[in-house]
């Protein structure tokens, strides 16, 4: 296998790649208050819950630090892809109606489109 070298001294590629996902990302220390412990451990449990069932409850608490760590990672991930989701289709909704309106104060199909979308309409029969 190649070795880099860098300031760090000799690296592999992977090394070397690992080092600057750390350095660019660093991770991030969340506090959660201790009520919310079991609550944590309970939304865990049942996301496991077949591996679980096959691995063994040894397995769920040796790798328990992980899950957490998973779980809270994919809410975060999917709470703000939903975000992302809603405020594109709030834009869109948003285009739609400032196209309606323009439509009932009379300016053409073709130049309201073009004001609110940007792109001329194409014409089918062209």
């Amino acid at each position: 296998m190649a070795l880099m070298t860098t300031e760090k001294g000799t690296q592999t590629p992977e090394q070397l790649a690992k080092t600057i996902v750390q350095d660019i990302e660093p991770p991030v220390m969340i506090e959660l208050p201790g009520t919310v412990r079991e609550d944590i451990r309970k939304v865990v449990q049942y996301l496991n819950r077949e591996v679980i069932a096959v691995r063994s409850e040894s397995w769920f608490k040796k790798e328990y630090n992980s899950l957490v760590t998973e779980m809270i990672t994919k809410l975060v991930k999917d709470r703000s892809k939903a975000i992302t989701d809603y405020l594109a289709k709030k834009e869109e909704n948003d285009k739609n109606d400032s196209f309606r309106k323009l439509i009932v104060r009379g300016i053409s199909v073709p130049d309201a489109y073009k004001d609110i979308y940007g792109t001329p309409v194409v014409e089918a029969n062209k």
